[in-house]
């Protein structure tokens, strides 16, 4: 179908890209060109930059960027052979940080220009950073005798979003946040309330509308559930879409929802294709010998700490035998391996691609590799994680509050048949909150792993260093959600000119 209107969209606090994803790739009655994304992050935009110049692309260039993502050409390379596309991306991305007043009349004077042709053609998309508000940074903040909410400029960043909005005035915005921003407060005051009424006034007095997208938004508020929309992660957000008054006028709000998927994407549709790999060693060397010995050691002290004649003993005995038997496996894959993927998956992957990139396992501790093969045996056979109340005496860490309650998920395995817990961007301080389900491989989820349980394609490279790439994934929206958010909101938007000119 031919595209009743190409809307210029415009993305705030973009982190990686998801949202751009997203809303770049939806089909329907109505288009999305993004006209510019704003990330503060080196890493983030770097990733960011590199998505933009894969859009840009011709399709010989889109082969010689596979090329690149297969480790066969380096970037630099693909940059010179494509100048235009590059100059295209640069265009298209700005490394600002909102709320820096030399940033913000920077971003102003590209602003102006996207402005001159008065084109009244614009979204605008994006969340402020989330981590004044999440629940774990709140309890972070708790911690600190020296935090004062007040003074706390993340609290504040969304003004920064109604800033935009004012300036532009585009006709229609999508605001995404952590669900921890509902319960948020700040000198007794609900930071919710305060942004739900600056939204809707962003533009002057009751200048939005705002709807919820839930499908049952009188039980769930602005809140999504990702893992009813396809996404292989129990990842719930704050999703508000604000219409213009004049865009919303003849519009019937009951009609703005977004469908559920018919059923949930599992952790095993998600990642199950990808090849087998070892984890590191963090300390001492690391080569496949040493770590078939550390994990065989590894799991023989889980066997000797499971309780006496128990199946979970059994299995972690007939794992340690496996891996004795096991071929040399890496730390990385030069290839997909012979697993077909999953219907999920095969929206994800291009048959050009020869390996998954991002796919490269981080060292872990020998200390930590019996946590990690007690947790995934016990989820292999419980069909859930354990909690600190489930661990033997021998395999609990050294934490005082270990047995309060406070860390009873502090070694917590994803299990293969249902979607994963929430990816966020502690995965980048360690694997502990996301070991992955197959005991035998004894680590955390890679980038690309955690990638595809944010549902990102696998040609979508992410850039920075490895740390840098599980922050950006964590802080992603996933993009099939944000497809679908797209999808409706172009059905409205064509929708609405539609009967403008009936009119």
């Amino acid at each position: 179908m031919k595209s009743n209107r190409v809307f210029r969209t415009i993305d705030l606090f973009a982190g990686p890209g998801g949202l751009a994803e997203g809303f770049s790739t939806s089909t329907g009655p109505a288009e999305f060109k993004i006209d510019l994304s704003v990330e503060m992050d080196a890493g983030a935009f770097s990733t960011l930059r590199l998505r933009s110049f894969y859009r840009n692309l011709d399709p010989s260039g889109r082969q010689d960027y596979i090329d690149f993502a297969n480790g066969e050409i380096p970037l630099k390379e693909i940059v010179q052979r494509h100048g235009v596309a590059w100059e295209q991306a640069e265009a298209e991305t700005a490394m600002l940080e909102l709320g820096k007043p030399d940033d913000d009349r920077k971003l102003d004077v590209r602003l102006d220009k996207l402005l001159e042709d008065d084109a009244d053609n614009f979204v605008v998309i994006g969340g402020p950073p989330c981590q004044a508000y999440s629940l774990a940074g709140r309890s972070r903040n708790a911690g600190n005798a020296d935090y004062t909410p007040e003074k706390d400029r993340r609290h504040f960043l969304f003004r920064e979003y109604i800033r935009i909005l004012d300036k532009v005035r585009p006709r229609a915005f999508v605001m995404e946040n952590v669900k921890g921003i509902l319960s948020s407060s700040v000198s007794g005051g609900r930071i919710f309330e305060l942004i739900h009424r600056d939204l809707a006034n962003a533009a002057g007095p009751d200048s939005y509308r705002l709807f919820s997208l839930s499908p049952e938004p009188d039980k769930s508020g602005y809140l999504l559930r990702a893992e009813e929309h396809g996404v292989p992660q129990a990842r719930h957000r704050v999703i508000i879409l604000g219409l213009r008054q004049d865009v919303a006028a003849s519009l019937d709000a009951s009609e703005i929802r977004l469908p559920k998927a018919t059923r949930e994407v599992s952790v095993e549709e998600a990642i199950g294709d990808l090849p087998e790999l070892r984890s590191g060693l963090s300390r001492g060397e690391d080569n496949f010998p040493c770590w078939k010995k550390a994990v065989g050691e590894a799991f023989l002290a889980a066997a000797d700490a499971a309780p006496e004649g128990s199946g979970l003993r059994e299995r972690l005995w007939q794992h340690h035998k496996a891996i004795q038997q096991r071929m040399e496996t890496g730390r990385s894959s030069t290839s997909y391996g012979t697993t077909p993927p999953s219907e999920f998956v095969k929206t994800l992957r291009d048959d050009r691609l020869i390996r998954p990139p991002n796919h490269e396992t981080r060292g872990h501790m020998t200390s930590d590799l019996a946590r990690y093969a007690f947790c995934a045996t016990f989820a292999e056979l419980e069909g859930r994680p354990p909690s600190s109340r489930d661990f033997p005496e021998v395999l609990a860490p050294n934490h005082q509050s270990w047995n309060s309650g406070k860390f009873a998920d502090r070694f917590k395995v994803q299990v293969w048949n249902r979607p994963s817990s929430t990816v966020t961007s502690h995965i980048s301080k360690d694997g502990h909150y996301f070991i992955h389900p197959d005991p035998t491989q004894c680590r955390s989820l890679t980038v690309r792993e955690a990638a595809r349980l944010q549902s990102f394609p696998d040609d979508y490279v992410f850039l920075g260093n490895r740390t840098s790439q599980y922050v950006q994934v964590g802080n992603a929206v996933p993009p099939v959600l944000a497809r679908q958010i797209a999808l409706v909101l172009g059905q409205l938007l064509a929708g609405g000119i539609k009967q403008a000119r009936a009119a």
